[in-house]
């Protein structure tokens, strides 16, 4: 079978652009060594094993795939120059002919790590998207991304473009040696489906990457950023995509902003870590556990702005989110995060659980327990004391929560509490429920110990609807039993601060994610079929020529809607919160979204937190 090599630049299919005036096709082995351009369809390759090689592009040689151009190879392919696929180009992996096709798989690898070995993907629009994807007919395997090996693409651009039917470690690589200098990755308005498990996994540190309306559909887990990435002044950007399946990162100071996340977020390393986190959406299915290992917020920046879904219909007890055990000191704010949960079975669930550890502290600010339609909630909103003995501490401030069933705002389980001042605020909460039913700001699971660990920034709760009954035993509302007697006893008389049986008089404690389609997205049916279509949109927002797209349906839109709903317009309740300290009450200031002390709020160490500032790699 001939190898046939370029002689010139030009067309593929001209003659004169290849030695000996021979055009490639298949069974043929080609090497390009000049800038060659490829409009309709080819074939090239020898169908052998895997480690076959049947296209070259040399180091300073590019091949442009464009409109209309379909490069098929039944082999690997090794770059060292720049492959570029314009809109309407496709490449094409092909080992159904190979002696075993389902066992052959063929990798398009980069070979050099100067800064001009290079993969373009560039579409224009939905309709006319660059293509990487594989001929899957008589059992072929898929093809794959190499960055395996120590073989590295030095900078990558991708827009508008479609990758599917890739195998097992599709992966883009950073160069790990220091002096080749920063490199560039970035991906816009993509598609990537089919199972592809890793089409980023960086391990270099002088790196910046961009997702940008990215829609990755694979059905296994997708991994983003290597381990000690990226080096000071770099980033890793996540904007406006939609991950349905599992994503894992080792990476520190990532950026997330407007995304949707199908079964979690997870911090694969103690030292990942986020330096913004706004207005994303994450959806849980699992049921148990210890829920999703959640990324960890940087020093002085704020988890802000989440809507948080547990969609298994069948979940009794539903971990939501957890922490990595060995994760350094830092305190994890949570602020203006909403929870709902679609099981009507699910409320002796945990919502999020206090990281343990000396100088681990979790602070829940703003945060909301969202009633679904039928008026349950998906738990506590934070279990402290599932591992003992528990060092962490936990503030709760500002929250407004379901007291259904033992539970509702703090579970402090068993004898957790083994740390002296663990739980020094529970403070602004408001704790309600949508029908009479036994229930709990704060349940403690030991009565012998109920008072451990607990500080004095206890008060100025609002209990409505509570039916936790007053007895000698319990003598405060919104407490288990044991708990309430030891601190009205004396422990806390800042407790004779809360309000016991006020109406908050919410603006609409009926909104939710199905309430905001019927209202907001004009969906109608039934509650599942209206659940179904805003999920749907959610994830579609990548791509506005999705046939699920709706430009009323995005995540801020909800946010924001639904926590208007929790608007308390109770006069009485300033009585309970003004008098306090910052002149707001439970999750939002009357009918505003944005409390007013927003902009004063501290670190733990009083710096302040860190704002938000457009990111350097924005304007890409």
């Amino acid at each position: 079978m001939p190898s046939i090599a370029s002689a010139a630049a030009g067309a593929w299919s001209s003659t004169a652009t290849w030695a000996g005036g021979v055009v490639p096709g298949n069974g043929d082995d080609v090497t390009i060594a000049h800038a060659v351009t490829l409009a309709d369809a080819r074939t090239i390759g020898r169908s052998g094993i895997a480690s076959t090689v049947d296209l070259t592009i040399q180091i300073g040689a590019s091949l442009t795939i464009q409109n209309g151009g379909t490069l098929t190879v039944r082999g690997s392919a090794n770059f060292a120059g720049v492959l570029r696929i314009e809109g309407g180009g496709t490449y094409r992996f092909d080992a159904s002919l190979a002696a075993s096709p389902s066992t052959t798989s063929y990798a398009l690898s980069p070979t050099s790590d100067a800064a001009g070995c290079r993969l373009e993907l560039a579409g224009t629009s939905d309709t006319n998207r660059a293509v990487i994807t594989s001929v899957r007919t008589n059992g072929g395997a898929k093809g794959w991304i190499s960055g395996e090996a120590g073989l590295f693409v030095m900078s990558c651009d991708m827009n508008w473009y479609r990758i599917s039917e890739l195998g097992h470690h599709s992966t883009l690589r950073a160069i790990t040696s220091a002096g080749y200098g920063a490199r560039r990755y970035v991906f816009r308005n993509g598609v990537v489906e089919a199972s592809v498990d890793r089409i980023l996994a960086s391990t270099g540190s002088s790196t910046d990457v961009l997702l940008e309306n990215v829609l990755m559909l694979q059905s296994e887990r997708f991994e983003l950023g290597g381990s000690g990435m990226p080096d000071a002044g770099k980033q890793i950007v996540v904007n406006d995509s939609t991950f349905l399946c599992e994503l894992w990162t080792p990476a520190r100071a990532i950026e997330f902003r407007r995304s949707y996340f199908y079964n979690g977020l997870f911090a694969s390393e103690d030292t990942a870590y986020c330096s913004v986190w706004l207005d994303n959406f994450v959806e849980k299915i699992g049921d148990g556990g210890g829920g999703m290992t959640m990324i960890e917020p940087g020093s002085g920046v704020v988890l802000d702005r989440t809507y948080m879904l547990q969609s298994n219909g069948s979940a009794t007890n539903p971990h939501w989110v957890g922490w990595r055990t060995g994760a350094p000191a830092r305190t994890i704010l949570m602020r203006r995060w909403l929870f709902e949960a679609v099981s009507t079975t699910s409320a002796d669930g945990d919502i999020v659980f206090a990281p343990n550890g000396v100088g681990r502290v979790l602070e829940l600010e703003q945060c909301i327990t969202v009633p679904n339609p039928a008026g349950q909630p998906g738990g506590a909103l934070v279990n402290k004391g599932l591992s003992y003995p528990h060092s962490g501490t936990l503030r709760v401030r500002h929250c407004t929560v379901i007291a259904r069933g033992l539970l509702g705002g703090l579970y402090l389980d068993e004898n957790g509490e083994n740390s002296a001042n663990t739980v020094p605020e529970c403070a602004n909460n408001i704790a309600w429920s949508p029908v009479s039913a036994p229930g709990a700001l704060v349940y403690r699971d030991a009565g012998s110990n109920a008072t451990t660990g607990v500080g004095s920034g206890w008060g100025y709760n609002v209990f409505h609807n509570v039916t936790n009954p007053v007895t000698a035993e319990n003598p405060k509302l919104g407490y288990e039993a044991a708990l309430a007697g030891a601190l009205v006893s004396g422990t806390l008389s800042g407790l004779t601060t809360d309000l016991d049986n006020e109406d908050p008089q919410f603006v609409d404690a009926s909104r939710n994610l199905v309430q905001f389609g019927r209202t907001v997205g004009g969906y109608s049916g039934t509650d599942a079929a209206v659940r179904t279509s805003v999920l749907a949109a959610l994830r579609a927002r990548p791509n506005p020529a999705d046939a699920n797209y709706n430009a009323a349906v995005s995540i801020p839109a909800l946010i924001d809607w639904v926590t208007a709903g929790f608007a308390p317009q109770n006069a009485a309740l300033d009585s309970a919160s003004d008098a306090l300290v910052d002149g707001w009450r439970g999750a939002v200031v009357g009918v505003l979204s944005t409390p007013p002390s927003i902009g004063r709020r501290t670190s733990a160490g009083g710096a302040p937190l860190r704002s938000l500032t457009r990111s350097r790699l924005a304007g890409v």
